[in-house]
């Protein structure tokens, strides 16, 4: 059973300057029923009040979910919480799914960075809810801090590591996010974070067979080493999307003699490489200086250096 939601007063003032009151702290014909198993592991048990105001978003949501910022007060703390507030009842049920993937699924898997859930509340009285054009319920996350917003955002390798570790760990575990994209991926203190499971589901067989290894183990993903393979050869959307992403290849053509389009797998084999340039140079006289050395620092490391 999820913590117990004592009072909660979610409100908002919309850019005409009227007020929008979803859930009333002063209306004491408000209570809140628990939704078993809503709630992770590392939720507390105690009682809490909810009290929200800023609105992440205006605008009437296409999905019937409001989400604001605000905080879970406890006898003992006080915690930064995102709440996602339903309209309707069928939006509630979403919610419900959401808060129960959390507890059933994302438990089971403590290594992925994800929020703590402090349950799905309903509000008892229907009649309530629909006279007044309420709310019907909320979910309680903690805060885990802003979305990248962008995958141009400008991340160290530690982050990138963290979250290709933690999409892998997913879909071993045969859990698929369904909308893993940059405004799903939250920044706090260096660390990545992943949220909104509304769309989740589980028994995604994982056609990468790279989703069961994890970077720091067996060093598959290191930056920038392997070339970007074809997305319809990889396996998976879902996971070529992250590691490409977070730049975990390097890219499939590369620059040289005037052109873009040359296929980067050259790099491997520096002889043909080199032969490919000095034909070019010779056709095109694109370059009239060019000088290639070709040189071994290991079986498997080679380095071609463009002069």
């Amino acid at each position: 059973m999820p913590p117990s939601l004592t009072s909660a007063d979610i409100r908002h003032t919309d850019s005409a300057g009227d007020l929008e009151v979803h859930l009333d702290s002063c209306d004491p014909g408000w209570e809140y029923a628990p939704v078993t198993d809503t709630a992770s592991s590392r939720a507390p048990t105690d009682a809490y009040t909810l009290e929200a105001g800023t609105r992440f978003k205006n605008g009437v949501p296409a999905n019937d979910i409001w989400v604001y910022r605000g905080t879970l007060i406890r006898t003992s703390e006080t915690i930064g919480v995102v709440v996602r507030v339903a309209l309707t009842d069928e939006a509630f049920k979403d919610l419900v799914h959401e808060g129960r993937f959390y507890c059933e699924q994302l438990d089971a898997v403590p290594s992925v960075p994800v929020p703590v859930c402090y349950g799905a509340h309903r509000v008892l009285d229907t009649a309530l809810v629909e006279e007044k054009m309420h709310a019907y319920g909320c979910l309680a996350l903690e805060d885990c801090g802003e979305a990248l917003g962008s995958f141009d955002v400008k991340v160290d390798d530690e982050f990138r590591l963290c979250l290709v570790n933690a999409i892998c760990t997913l879909h071993t575990a045969q859990i698929i996010h369904g909308q893993l994209d940059s405004h799903h991926i939250l920044l706090r203190d260096g660390r990545p974070y992943i949220v909104d499971f509304s769309r989740a589901s589980i028994g995604h067989v994982c056609g990468s067979s790279q989703s069961s290894l994890r970077v720091e183990e067996e060093r598959l993903f290191k930056f920038g080493r392997k070339v970007d393979p074809e997305k319809n050869m990889f396996g998976c959307d879902e996971l070529y999307g992250i590691l490409n992403a977070m730049r975990v290849w390097r890219p499939a053509t590369l620059r040289m003699c005037g052109s873009d389009h040359w296929d980067a797998r050259l790099i491997e084999y520096p002889q043909a490489l080199a032969d490919e340039a000095l034909a070019c140079t010779t056709k095109s006289g694109f370059l009239t200086r060019m000088k290639l050395s070709v040189r071994k620092r290991t079986c498997e490391d080679r380095c071609i250096e463009l002069i």
